[in-house]
């Protein structure tokens, strides 16, 4: 009798959930209507639970708590779109609860602390889904509600909180869950200027998570002292150096590019007050990155071990690519502004 072998079979199902999960997420970025981008959350959810859910009491611990947070936001959400109907109109009284539950169902500061404490329990792979692909649809609505002094409220509290709270992690699912608040806040901000500005900043991000996630996945790393007392080869140790350069915005790569865009604009609109905020925050999320990477060279100047070739192959490969977006990038930048 034909049996099916099981990793096979948890691998096609988590690919017909991964798929639905895109589905929805294309489906909500095209959409006008409020009650179809809510139907597109929900599917979302119900797509995602299974991916982070496996065996693992941990992981079904993270699920369970995540879908009770998204479903609590999920019903004030449809609560609020209902009376949005009935009034005809999007009122203050509407608007704030709608950002509120949008926030929440983000991982956004104030309402991080269930993200934070999800992120310890996951994998990598799951970090980053969760860090990037989940934001798309909460963010997608905050861009139809198009109230600037609320977001800027939220970028302040967004970049203030996940730079702070980064400096003395020795988790790096924690370091990268802060680092990923502090992200939300700079593309609220891109938010404010137009929708493409926010797809570009998004990009960006993503390209950046997906290669240090995979990275840290592919060399099995969880914590900073194992990242710091690994004997790694010099070119591993300089890939690693550049994704969390990339990732704190340090000029001229790739995670700098956005940045350099928010700043022109606000520059502009003499948004002084708010951007020297930013600005500030990023270099804190700088400095935590230097200093990991400091203490990383100071371990690893003397052995170094030489870890197996396909793995440096593919994250020499990852990192070929970003640099090649950051220069593609560059020269556009350079275009849109200066001609």
């Amino acid at each position: 009798m034909y049996k099916l072998n099981k990793p096979i079979l948890l691998n096609n199902t988590k690919l017909l959930f991964l798929s639905m999960m895109i589905s929805s997420i294309i489906m909500a970025s095209t959409t006008n209507s409020w009650m179809n981008l809510w139907m597109m959350m929900e599917i979302n959810l119900l797509a995602f639970i299974p991916i982070l859910s496996n065996n693992n009491m941990l992981n079904s611990e993270s699920s369970m708590k995540y879908f009770l947070i998204q479903s609590i936001a999920s019903m004030i959400l449809l609560m609020s779109i209902i009376f949005m109907w009935t009034n005809n109109k999007l009122t203050i009284k509407i608007s704030t609860p709608i950002n509120l539950t949008l926030m929440m169902k983000l991982g956004s500061a104030p309402f991080h602390f269930w993200f934070i404490q999800m992120v310890e329990k996951m994998n990598m792979i799951n970090l980053m889904i969760l860090s990037t692909l989940q934001k798309i649809i909460p963010m997608t609505a905050m861009m139809y509600m198009n109230q600037t002094t609320n977001l800027y409220l939220m970028i302040l509290l967004n970049t203030t909180i996940g730079s702070i709270n980064g400096i003395n992690q020795t988790s790096l699912f924690k370091i990268i869950s802060y680092s990923s608040i502090n992200h939300i806040g700079w593309m609220m901000a891109a938010m404010t200027i137009n929708q493409n500005s926010w797809k570009l900043y998004f990009l960006c991000y993503l390209i950046m998570m997906s290669s240090m996630t995979s990275m840290f996945h592919t060399l099995k790393m969880n914590t900073l002292p194992q990242l710091i007392n690994s004997k790694n080869n010099k070119m591993i140790m300089l890939l690693f150096s550049m994704n969390l350069l990339s990732m704190g915005g340090l000029p001229p790569m790739m995670g700098f590019i956005p940045k350099w865009m928010i700043i022109l604009h606000m520059t502009m609109n003499m948004n002084f007050l708010i951007l020297s905020i930013m600005m500030m925050t990023s270099i804190i999320t700088l400095y935590f990155y230097i200093k990991i990477i400091y203490s990383m060279i100071l371990m690893n100047n003397t052995k170094m071990k030489w870890t197996k070739s396909y793995k440096q192959n593919m994250l020499n490969s990852m990192n070929l690519m970003q640099i090649m977006l950051s220069v593609w990038l560059m020269i556009t930048m350079n275009m849109m502004f200066f001609m």
